[in-house]
């Protein structure tokens, strides 16, 4: 799926809509890649990085895939709960959100 600021894309990821695929995320993995997880509904969702080897920078967007909640830097066998509910959620390397000027109210686009 890919990530769109406006016109601009600057990133793909790989959809992750299943409770296996979202219980698994990223440990284990040694690739630095970008992985956006997917909700039925909006929820707050916390995130961990218990067995992960690189920091994640994460995305909360609502149903409308506007920013509602943003973590910079999150370090491996860390936890973030968030304050606010999600429809998706994008993991991405640390530096995605430096590296493209994200910050809330922005919309993105996923297609």
């Amino acid at each position: 799926m890919k990530i769109f600021k406006g016109t601009k894309k600057i990133g793909e990821g790989t959809l992750y809509a299943t409770l296996l695929q979202q219980t698994i995320g990223l440990m284990f993995s040694l690739n630095k890649k970008i992985v956006i997880f997917q909700f039925n509904q909006e929820r707050k969702v916390s995130i961990h990085t218990w067995f992960m080897f690189f920091s994640l920078d994460l995305i909360y967007l609502n149903e409308k895939k506007k920013i509602v909640e943003i973590k910079r830097d999150l370090h491996p066998f860390s936890l973030f709960k968030p304050q606010k509910k999600a429809s998706y959620i994008i993991e991405a390397p640390s530096g995605f959100i430096r590296k493209y000027k994200l910050k809330e109210h922005l919309t993105l686009q996923l297609r």
